[in-house]
């Protein structure tokens, strides 16, 4: 085996030994993250505008309807993330030996890599489970707004280094 094939294969080893653990990670946030809110949705929660009556300056901006909204749309980012990242993960899996055999060059469907794909994977599940946190924090400004706006802003700053990475990634990818 050259030094070049040796490196390639040294390289796709370790990307696939983190995307497994990724995965795992990812799996469980987002199975804690769905139950936690699938459960505060079923749960007759406490109206913010009840709480907050006596000083109309600190009125809640949102009703318990509207709290109940977010939460089910991060339990939905949630779910959609748990099963993107279970198929994912039964990708990697059961696709090892062809991954490790055609890195990074092994074109799949339509000519894309098995880089790319799961590049453009990473983007995804990352955007997904910061959107979840993100639609989070909006239910919590409803209770306590100084925090929910900033946990709204520390989420938005995460999902702005992502990006930003992620757009780097892909210039050294092109780069090759």
């Amino acid at each position: 085996m050259s030094n070049g094939n040796r490196d390639r294969n040294e390289e796709a080893k370790l990307v696939l030994n983190w995307w497994k653990k990724s995965l795992e990670t990812f799996i469980i946030v987002c199975t804690f993250g769905g139950s936690i809110t699938f459960s505060l949705i079923m749960l007759n929660i406490a109206n913010p505008s009840r709480l907050n009556s006596e000083n109309l300056a600190t009125r809640a901006r949102y009703d318990v309807e509207e709290v109940r909204e977010f939460l089910a749309v991060g339990w939905v980012l949630f779910m959609c993330n748990l099963g993107i990242c279970c198929l994912l993960s039964g990708l990697v899996y059961f696709q090892e030996l062809d991954i490790l055999g055609n890195w990074p060059d092994g074109r799949l469907w339509w000519g894309i890599t098995w880089e790319w794909l799961l590049h453009i994977c990473s983007f995804v599940i990352t955007g997904l489970l910061i959107a979840a946190f993100a639609v989070l924090s909006m239910a919590v400004v409803a209770y306590v707004e100084p925090v929910g706006w900033a946990g709204l802003a520390l989420t938005m700053l995460w999902g702005s280094i992502v990006v930003g990475c992620w757009i780097y990634q892909c210039f050294n990818i092109w780069s090759g």
